[in-house]
């Protein structure tokens, strides 16, 4: 059984009083006002094993393991070094070097850009902009050469490249990006069959530039994002089709321009997208963006207009987002902003300088993905060695704090118990206080998988997991009296 014990708090509004006003909320419930904020964690630190200064370029994809370390890529490299890390990289939990990976490189440097990772079964995915387009790599770094991506035979030329890449569950590989064919209209987005060849059976929709993002609704139904149109020019930044490539036409967003960058699906089906969108009942360009599950608009969304936004999470009922941008509705953020599930921006959990920078004259500080550490932090990968003034390289690790006034006395605790872990069918909660509150389940890439409501009269729950794959997971009680959080594994 684990065992996990809070102090009570209570939580008031997010809104600002005068002083007399404060004091007197404070005297009439006997409350704690409180805050919560997020600063850098100082414990977690990427270094390359203090040759950080050999090396230029960024860190772009990566991905969290049930354990807590880190798959890397990026276009860090030092040729004269090559026992150094080459472009793909494995980090133990607190950003040092796991030298049980090293990673081979199999082509020229110039050509071999990794820009996306993904892990299935016990194999590493790697999807290139280039040559060699996709490899697999066994768990100590050394490339599966039992799977080829044959793409000059295929498409009878050199120009293509991977933007995203998904393992599905029959092990065969879906590709979003551009592939060119003997130098026809390019497809964005093809599948390879378990050993990496092509398949064939697979409908490849014609596109006049290229797709991006590929995110499963279910093993027959996926997202597809990307820019601009497809060549009919029926729909524009974002698709949905079948398991065999067809496109799903009771989709569409009725937008007349649009790019999707980023895209997640929210546990009510609802899809939220970053990039740019020119949509009819809005004149300028939106870019953040939630749409119906039908593709519609969701007008209950608050739009925020004239900022660039990248990637993003959705974490703890916010949405935390990355981007090119300098203020938020006139606001000064420093490329990372948070909103809630309205759209409206939140102005208490990053703000002013608080954000990248860098020390080098030719590196310009640029914040890419992100994703949630094993402990509930938040990673952030992209193209700096300072955030917030702490030395790092190109990945930086958020903790989550409260800070407030407490109310007299010593707080009522507050204990979580569950077993077991990891867990296989049933997760099994027992708490030893009633409450009233919501119970959410998270991924490692912050989306909102499963929730519940917890009752007064209820202590025990048992929560069904056999559907949800095998991974790290984020259990979530939140409340205005207490907020509790703990992290579990599934394992089937």
């Amino acid at each position: 059984m684990y065992s996990l014990y809070f102090p009570l708090q209570y939580y008031s509004c997010m809104k600002r009083f005068n002083v007399t006003v404060f004091t007197l909320f404070l005297l009439s419930f006997n409350a704690t006002y409180s805050q919560t904020t997020y600063d850098v964690d100082t414990s977690f630190k990427v270094t390359f094993d203090d040759h950080s200064n050999l090396y230029t370029g960024l860190i772009g994809d990566f991905l969290v393991e049930n354990d807590g370390k880190i798959m890397i890529t990026g276009t860090f490299e030092h040729v004269f070094q090559p026992l150094l890390p080459q472009k793909i990289a494995r980090l133990n939990p607190d950003g040092s070097i796991d030298h049980t990976f090293t990673y081979h490189i199999v082509g020229p440097f110039s050509q071999e850009e990794p820009c996306r990772i993904a892990k299935h079964k016990n194999y590493y995915y790697v999807g290139y902009f280039s040559y060699p387009g996709v490899s697999r790599l066994f768990n100590d770094g050394t490339v599966d050469t039992s799977f080829h991506f044959d793409y000059s035979n295929y498409l009878g030329s050199t120009n293509f490249g991977v933007a995203d890449l998904y393992v599905r569950a029959n092990d065969k590989v879906m590709l979003a990006g551009y592939f060119q064919k003997n130098g026809q209209p390019g497809y964005g987005l093809i599948q390879l069959n378990a050993n990496g060849s092509v398949d064939t059976s697979f409908i490849q929709t014609p596109i006049n530039y290229h797709l991006t993002r590929i995110r499963e609704l279910s093993d027959s139904l996926y997202l597809i994002g990307g820019w601009v149109s497809d060549l009919t020019e029926q729909r524009k930044g974002l698709w949905r089709i079948f398991g065999d490539g067809t496109l799903d036409t009771s989709f569409n967003t009725g937008a007349s321009w649009g790019v999707t960058n980023w895209l997640e699906v929210l546990s009510n089906g609802k899809i939220v997208c970053t990039g740019g969108y020119t949509v009819p009942s809005i004149n300028d360009s939106i870019h953040l963006v939630r749409w119906c599950q039908d593709g519609k608009l969701d007008t209950m969304f608050t739009y925020t207009r004239f900022f660039e936004v990248g990637a993003f999470i959705t974490h703890q009922n916010k949405i935390i987002a990355s981007g090119l941008f300098e203020n938020v509705n006139g606001l000064i953020f420093n490329q990372i902003a948070a909103f809630d599930t309205s759209g409206q921006l939140d102005t208490t959990l990053f703000g002013g300088n608080f954000g990248p920078d860098s020390t080098l004259a030719f590196m310009w500080p640029e914040l890419g993905h992100m994703r949630l550490s094993h402990d509930d932090g938040i990673l952030i990968g992209g193209m700096f060695n300072r955030f917030n003034n702490f030395s790092t390289y190109c990945l930086v690790k958020l903790k989550r704090h409260t800070v407030g006034i407490n109310e007299p006395g010593k707080p009522e605790e507050f204990s979580l118990k569950f077993s077991p872990n990891p867990v296989h069918e049933n997760l099994n909660i027992h708490l030893n206080k009633s409450i009233e509150s919501l119970a959410e389940i998270y991924d490692v890439h912050g989306r909102l998988r499963r929730s519940f409501r917890i009752n007064p009269s209820q202590l025990q729950y048992s929560i069904p997991v056999n559907d949800l794959k095998n991974g790290l997971y984020l259990l979530r009680i939140n409340n205005l009296d207490v907020s509790a959080a703990t992290k579990f594994v599934v394992h089937h």
